[in-house]
C-alpha cells in the first residue's frame, strides 16, 4: 500500500499482480489506484473500467520448468525403486500435515520412499529405511519434483502453478480459515472445477483421511494426469514484462 500510494501521488503508472484466485486486503484498497491489474487465475469477476485487466498467469521459476528425473532420482538416491512420495508444508512446514504423516509412515513406506520437507526446527529422531527427512531444500527443488510420483503440499498460488505447469499429480492441503483469510481454499477450488488433484481440506485432515487421500490419488493418478494435460501455462514473466513497457510508453 505505501509503495502504490507513492505512485499516486506521483503520477507513476502502477501495475499489480495478484497471485490468488481471490484478491488480498492490500490488492482490494489498491484497485482504485491501478494502471493494470495482473492476475493468475483466470478470473469471471468484473473489475473497474479505470484500469486494464490482464490475465498473466503466474511467473514459474526456470529450475522448477526444468527439472531432470534422472537427477532428482540421483538426489534422493533411495535404494530401491518404490514410487517417490514428496511431502512439504511450504517454507516454514506445516505442523499438522508432520504430524499425520509420521502418524501413518510405516503404512506409507510399504508402498512408498518418502522424502519428507518437514520445514526449520521441525525434524524428528527417526530412522527409517525409505524415509528422508530434509528442514528446507535451498538445491535441485526443480529435480526432486520431477522426479516425484506424488506430491503433497500446501495450496499457494506459486507452489500451485509451478506444480501444475510440470503436470505433477499432487494433493493439496489448504490452509484453514483459522489462519488465514482462505485464499488457500479459494486457489484449490481451481484444482477441484478442473480434476487437477485431490484437494483435502484441513479441517477434515486426519491420520486416516490423509492415508486414503494418498492411496486414492495415486491409483487415480492417470486420470488426473490427463486432466493435467489440459493445462496450459502461461508465460507470465514476458507477460507482464510486456505490461510494464505498455505503461512505460504511455
Amino acid at each position: 500500500m505505501p509503495v502504490v500510494l507513492a505512485g499516486w501521488v506521483l503520477r507513476v503508472p502502477i501495475l499489480a499482480h495478484e497471485s490468488d484466485r481471490t484478491p488480498g486486503l492490500a490488492n482490494r484498497i489498491s484497485m482504485r489506484f491501478l494502471s493494470t491489474y495482473c492476475t493468475s487465475f483466470p478470473s469471471a469477476d468484473s473489475f473497474p473500467k479505470n484500469f486494464r485487466h490482464v490475465h498473466t498467469g503466474s511467473p514459474l521459476r526456470a529450475e522448477i520448468e526444468n527439472g531432470d528425473v534422472a537427477r532428482g532420482k540421483e538426489v534422493l538416491s533411495y535404494v530401491d525403486k518404490k514410487p517417490i512420495l514428496v511431502v512439504t508444508g511450504g517454507s516454514l512446514g506445516s505442523k499438522i500435515i508432520n504430524q499425520n504423516v509420521r502418524a501413518v509412515l510405516d503404512e506409507l513406506l510399504l508402498s512408498f520412499n518418502v522424502l519428507h520437507v518437514c520445514g526449520q526446527g521441525n525434524l524428528m529422531p527417526i530412522s527409517k529405511n525409505g524415509y528422508k527427512q530434509i528442514e528446507y531444500v535451498s538445491e535441485n527443488w526443480g529435480h526432486i519434483l520431477a522426479a516425484a510420483d506424488l506430491v503433497i503440499t500446501r495450496a499457494g498460488a506459486n507452489a500451485l502453478f509451478e506444480l501444475l505447469a510440470i503436470r505433477k499429480v499432487c494433493i493439496f492441503i489448504p490452509l484453514s480459515k483459522k489462519v488465514s483469510r482462505g485464499d488457500q481454499i479459494d486457489n484449490s477450488h481451481y484444482v477441484i472445477e478442473n480434476n487437477f488433484g485431490k484437494v483435502l481440506f484441513e479441517d477434515s485432515l486426519t491420520s486416516e483421511s490423509l492415508l486414503e487421500a494418498i492411496s486414492s490419488t495415486y491409483r487415480a493418478r492417470e486420470l488426473f494426469s490427463q486432466s493435467l494435460e489440459n493445462f496450459r501455462p502461461l508465460d507470465a514473466s514476458t507477460i507482464i514484462y510486456d505490461e510494464i513497457l505498455d505503461l512505460v510508453a504511455r
